[in-house]
């Protein structure tokens, strides 16, 4: 048997994505992953069953599994810093590492949007400038070198399109894996990595795009430090900007404790779906949502352990770094997974109160100079604490 959520919601997701039902998907951030359930109940079984791959899941899947996307995103700096906290993982830059990162940032100096590109707008300057600081940084540093040349790439191949937004994912996934590579990393293909796990009594397989690890992968079985997603642009969610949108409030339920008269109105606020619904079609977030489950669980050395002191015992998480690219644009997210959660999947056909999160960063555009800078570092801050 597997989640009856997957299959009920399944019919009626479309009709209630922005009716009140909003708040279950939403974590808040102020609150505890596995303490927080709060607008959560628990989910029973029925004849419905999780998509086999998570290639194919939607967000009733995440749900019925009980992971949930944070209600906000981070300062890039600051998830970085959340996961160091718990797990050692990622510390600040070294002396040496900041003299790279400065370096990089010095030579790499074009600057545009995957919003030019979507468009067509203003590519040849974008091209005309990448291509200097190509010439520039021949012979310099080779990784730097391939990063400019598939960029000049890329670029091209949207000019030579009536429609520029139809570029290929594979584009994007040579063009972010030069990245990585200059910034220190080692990306591995996702199809090596291949796993295959039980979840709620149901095989599910998942296939990353990219598997990033750090220098020391030959040595260290903690080595991988993220699991990535790459998408073409047309899976961004409505526009490329932004979007912000005012929180919704209701009337608050009074109970035989409020002291306040009937008469005083109260108000109380109405979880909206994240902040990253709004920009990244859900689709995408339930794929990647589901590969970060099923590499947390199949691959316990990749995950960075943190011990958490509860008020009635102690247990222990898994973080799972990963990111969702689309196009140029890039999300860093973790996935806090809790023991208690794993053991609820893996034993049970149901989910209890087992909850798990995905945090996740601003996004932030390869393209765009400043954007890219703090990418950069953020990638080469990767590469620390990676001792067992």
């Amino acid at each position: 048997m597997a989640s009856d959520i997957s299959q009920t919601l399944r019919s009626k997701g479309k009709k209630r994505q922005h009716d009140d039902s909003d708040e279950d998907w939403a974590v808040d951030s102020n609150l505890s992953t596995t303490s927080n359930k709060s607008n959560l109940s628990n989910t029973s079984l029925g004849d419905g069953k999780l998509q086999p791959s998570t290639s194919s899941w939607e967000i009733v899947d995440l749900k019925a599994v009980g992971v949930f996307y944070n209600s906000n995103s981070l300062p890039i700096p600051t998830l970085l810093d959340m996961i160091y906290d718990q797990s050692g993982m990622f510390g600040a830059l070294k002396t040496p590492q900041k003299e790279f990162v400065e370096g990089l940032q010095k030579n790499i100096t074009f600057s545009s949007s995957m919003l030019n590109v979507k468009t067509g707008y203003h590519l040849n300057d974008i091209l005309s400038e990448s291509k200097h600081n190509l010439e520039s940084n021949k012979d310099t540093n080779s990784k730097v070198e391939d990063f400019i040349a598939n960029t000049v790439l890329m670029i091209r191949c949207a000019l030579e399109r009536q429609i520029p937004a139809k570029l290929t994912k594979a584009v994007f996934v040579d063009l972010f894996k030069s990245f990585a590579k200059m910034c220190g990393l080692v990306a591995v293909c996702g199809s090596e990595w291949r796993t295959n796990i039980d979840i709620l009594k149901c095989r599910v397989s998942s296939e990353a795009d990219v598997i990033l690890m750090n220098a020391d992968y030959l040595k260290n079985k903690k080595s991988t430090v993220s699991v990535v997603s790459i998408k073409e642009v047309k899976n961004l969610s409505h526009k490329l900007e932004k979007c912000v949108q005012p929180k919704r409030t209701r009337p608050k339920r009074k109970t035989s404790n409020d002291s306040s008269s009937s008469s005083d109105t109260q108000e109380e606020p109405l979880y909206e779906e994240p902040e990253i619904f709004k920009r990244i079609k859900q689709p995408v977030l339930a794929q990647h949502g589901g590969e970060l489950l099923v590499h947390a669980h199949g691959h316990h050395t990749w995950s960075f352990m943190k011990h958490v002191k509860r008020s009635d015992n102690s247990c222990n998480s898994k973080f799972l770094p990963g990111m969702i690219v689309i196009g140029t644009q890039v999300t860093i997210t973790v996935l806090d997974y809790s023991q208690y959660h794993q053991n609820e999947i893996t034993d049970k056909s149901f989910i209890g109160s087992g909850r798990s999160c995905i945090y996740y960063s601003d996004t932030k555009d390869l393209l765009k100079k400043e954007d890219r800078d703090m990418v950069i570092e953020a990638l080469v801050r990767m590469n620390n604490g990676c001792t067992p």
